[in-house]
């Protein structure tokens, strides 16, 4: 709890200091950021095990039909035509998993590129010091990847050989218990969730609505897993459209996206994009 106050503290403190410190013109929003309302879901108003049997009811015995990245009611981009891209980074979490691509973050901090991080439950469990350091840069906006990093499913369904939740309760606790955590160290409950994997079912996005949160994914596939090299992490970036949401990994320091993402930005600021947070425009 006196960890859980104090990262509270440094993260209200940090963002009272460096609310202004961002001011690199070509990767800001200014007058295009939109306003969204306050989201005044079911759990602000009933307890958690009471929220998670009313949704286990609304969607017992309901038969999903689909599974995939896109299933319907997933974002995977920004509603706009503005020439801007969301870079998003997932770390995911558990065995092989919990890596910390610093020279990434330190890229990124150096050159004032926002971006949205959507981390694990795991991940945060192997690395407290360094997401408490990551949660008060006011570049990064803290997303949710799930407490498990499962695929998201009412029926068992796999992705990789990960195999997802069986029915409507698993899903909210995979969701919200990651989500009541990072509420827990940052003050703030993540607006968006990406399951692990990124596959879902059509009904995910539903049980996430009465969460109140959008299930995001992406319309570029930055890194594939971070298993792309740096040169083919710069042919994927270099074909966004205006308003792309990009995926790569923030938890493969071994790998190339570090070299990648700092080389692709270059050719994408020659482009004329600017970077944006996922939460400055809406989303479809």
């Amino acid at each position: 709890m006196l960890i859980s106050l104090a990262l509270f503290s440094l993260f209200q403190f940090t963002k009272k200091q460096n609310q202004n410190s961002v001011k690199k013109k070509s990767d800001t929003v200014s007058e295009n950021k939109q306003e969204f309302p306050t989201v005044d879901s079911q759990v602000s108003q009933d307890s958690y095990q009471d929220l998670k049997d009313k949704i286990s009811k609304q969607f017992q015995g309901v038969v999903s039909h689909e599974w995939s990245e896109r299933a319907t009611g997933v974002k995977t981009r920004l509603d706009t035509n503005d020439k801007v891209i969301a870079l998003t980074f997932d770390a995911c979490g558990g065995s092989g998993k919990d890596g910390y691509d610093e020279k990434l973050i330190n890229y990124l901090t150096q050159e004032n590129v926002p971006a949205t991080l959507f981390i694990g439950g795991q991940w945060i469990k192997a690395n407290p010091q360094v997401f408490g350091q990551i949660a008060v840069n006011p570049l990064f906006e803290i997303e949710n990847h799930g407490y498990w990093h499962i695929p998201c499913s009412v029926s068992g369904k796999s992705a990789y050989g990960i195999v997802g939740e069986k029915n409507a309760g698993e899903v909210v606790d995979e969701i919200e218990q990651n989500a009541e955590k990072i509420e827990e160290l940052t003050g703030r409950k993540p607006l968006f969730y990406r399951a692990g994997t990124a596959f879902t079912d059509e009904i995910c996005p539903q049980i996430a609505g009465a969460l109140g949160v959008q299930v995001v994914n992406f319309n570029v596939l930055g890194d594939a897993g971070a298993t792309y090299s740096a040169q083919q992490i710069v042919k994927a970036l270099s074909g966004a459209k205006n308003g792309s949401i990009a995926l790569l990994h923030m938890n493969h320091p071994e790998k190339e996206t570090a070299e990648g993402i700092a080389q692709a930005i270059l050719v994408l600021r020659k482009l004329g994009f600017r970077f944006v947070k996922l939460s400055d425009y809406p989303l479809r």
